[in-house]
């Protein structure tokens, strides 16, 4: 009998051992089939989450969670595959279908950092999702390859414990019948779990994953059956999981295809804008274009008739000098004296011999005649400046007419002494000068033996410009004493600077940045473009014209520096020019 029991007791041992085998190699991998599938859900849902996520902190958060969700991943299936009773070339098969799904996500992650999210969303649908498919079916084939497996151990364990039984059979009948009638109890009950949990597997492997097995007692069985029911309970929870994730990702891709449809509207629209703003642009420019040649035209126009109006400024000041010259001649004498004659024409001889008038006559009339000589010379001199200032102003007009006709002006770039430039334009300014009644100094030593590279009477308008701009200023200050001085400032290799300063009513620093603008005037009823005129005059002549003056009430300095002549010191160039030459 204690043989009996001892062989009882073996096979019971025996066949807990079967069962922990089973346990160990086919149910407990089932598991771990669960977790993988889990955390491969998980996988595919953050990258989801990636693709259309609009924030880039949230985005940046992902990418991070689904590197360790790879990693985490990597390590559950290198665990899997090294306990799981699978063949190698599936082992092969499922570790390449895993590395083709990462290098698919890493692609993805890629496209995301580098901010092209339509490529990425584009690989996503295209590489990623297969490659998931792919994965899963190919985890799915193991698993039912395990419960197949797990099927033919189960069949073997019943076969082998039928054969124990029969043993325990033998040694029952040979031994005592109470036990062999406990060892068969024993066995079919034994049987009778395995085949439970074998169809308990069979069912969940068909997608019953609401299938539980009844519990009973606290042996290995009892164990084995929890745990299967644990395993189904966790697949059942995940597969729920996955469907409302599923249901979410559709939603929010098409929030976002709404969103991209209005981004796209709003785009349109917005390049419909900039187009209309673009052929509005267009015509601006057209309309802007015609004005600057329309504001050329008049600048043009205004420069030649300030030119004119200093011209016959001038030519007034000469006609009047030459009428109070005129006025101041005495005619009167000379017919006087003819009167006088005519009354003595008889006695003539005693006339001049014994009356005193007769006598002083031939003295007088050497005075007047004098007097007569000297009249006609300043009027000479009066003329000759008019037909000068008119030569000028027929000049200006002629200059204008070929700019308006739009024929080239030959100009001529020579060398010339400073001083007989200064010297020019002091003659023409000499009747303003001397009416205001200004003490000129000139001091130009240093320069008498400088020449320099100008349009000779280019220059002599802007010089002209200067010495009217320092008249005006020293009328309106009214000094005791007019002073108007032109002296050299330095002299180099390549240049020499002349400065015209004057003791007039000078100028603020606020309106010194706008003395040389075209229309500025500080004096009431003037052009404003006597000093604009100059500056661009010098600038065609690769020359500068400063101002300076130290404020209202301290008078004013203008510095011109003129180039000087370099080894070829005159050519003659063709070319539009910018402003009419006197």
């Amino acid at each position: 009998m204690g043989s009996v029991l001892s062989l009882c007791f073996y096979l019971v041992d025996n066949t807990n051992a079967t069962l922990d085998i089973i346990r160990d190699r086919h149910l407990r991998p089932l598991l771990a089939t669960s977790k993988l599938q889990d955390s491969l859900n998980e996988i595919r849902l953050i990258e989801s989450e990636i693709v259309y996520s609009d924030s880039a902190f949230h985005v940046s958060r992902e990418l991070d969670r689904v590197q360790q969700r790879i990693r985490e991943f990597s390590l559950q299936l290198d665990d899997f595959l090294s306990s799981a009773i699978t063949q190698a070339g599936d082992r092969e098969q499922l570790q390449k279908r895993w590395s083709y799904y990462r290098s698919c996500i890493e692609r993805v992650a890629d496209s995301v950092l580098q901010g092209r999210v339509e490529t990425a969303r584009n690989l996503s649908k295209s590489l990623s999702l297969p490659a998931y498919k792919q994965l899963t079916n190919e985890m799915a084939r193991l698993v039912a390859d395990t419960e197949a497996a797990a099927a033919v151990v189960y069949s073997d364990t019943r076969s082998e414990l039928v054969r124990l039984l029969l043993y325990i059979g033998i040694a029952s009948l040979l031994g005592c019948g109470i036990g062999i009638v406990a060892a068969v109890l024993l066995a079919l009950s034994l049987s009778h779990n395995v085949q439970t949990l074998a169809r308990g597997a069979e069912r969940l492997a068909d997608g019953q994953l609401g299938h539980t097995l009844v519990v009973r007692g606290r042996d290995e069985l009892a164990v084995l059956a929890t745990t299967f029911n644990r395993m189904s309970a966790s697949l059942q929870q995940r597969e729920r999981a996955l469907q409302r994730a599923n249901a979410t990702l559709e939603t929010r891709v098409a929030e976002r295809t709404r969103e991209l449809q209005q981004a796209n509207q709003s785009l349109q629209n917005e390049i419909d804008e900039r187009e209309r703003l673009q052929l509005e642009r267009d015509a601006m420019h057209g309309e802007l274009l015609t004005a600057a040649r329309q504001a050329g035209m008049a600048e043009i126009a205004t420069n030649v008739l300030h030119l004119v109006g200093n011209v016959l400024t001038s030519v007034y000041v000469s006609s009047e000098m030459a009428k109070q010259r005129l006025e101041a001649t005495q005619w009167t004498r000379l017919r006087h004296i003819a009167q006088l004659l005519s009354q003595h024409k008889g006695d003539l001889a005693d006339f001049f011999n014994t009356d005193p008038r007769g006598s002083k006559l031939p003295e007088f009339m050497n005075v007047l005649a004098q007097h007569y000589i000297d009249s006609k010379a300043q009027l000479n001199s009066h003329l000759s400046d008019i037909h000068t200032h008119l030569d000028r102003a027929v000049r200006a007009i002629a200059w204008q007419e070929k700019y308006a006709q739009r024929h080239g002006g030959e100009r001529l770039i020579e060398s010339v002494p400073i001083s007989q430039l200064v010297d020019g334009a002091l003659m023409m300014a000499q009747a303003q000068i001397m009416r205001s009644n200004i003490t000129v100094n000139l001091d130009l030593a240093e320069l008498s033996n400088i020449s320099v590279v100008v349009d000779r009477h280019k220059m002599l308008n802007v010089l002209l410009a200067l010495l009217q701009n320092a008249c005006e200023a020293i009328i309106e200050q009214a000094p005791s004493v007019g002073m108007l001085s032109i002296y050299a400032d330095f002299i180099t290799d390549d240049s020499a600077a002349l400065v015209i300063a004057d003791n007039g009513v000078g100028v603020s620093s606020d309106n010194l940045i706008n003395i040389f603008k075209a229309g500025y005037s500080s004096k009431a009823g003037r052009g404003g473009f006597g000093l604009h005129c100059a500056v661009l005059n010098a600038k065609e002549m690769n020359a500068t014209l400063e101002v300076s003056s130290d404020g209202v009430g301290c008078g004013t300095r203008f510095k011109l520096t003129l180039r000087r002549p370099q080894p070829k010191i005159r050519r003659a160039t063709t070319q539009q020019p910018s402003y009419p030459v006197v």
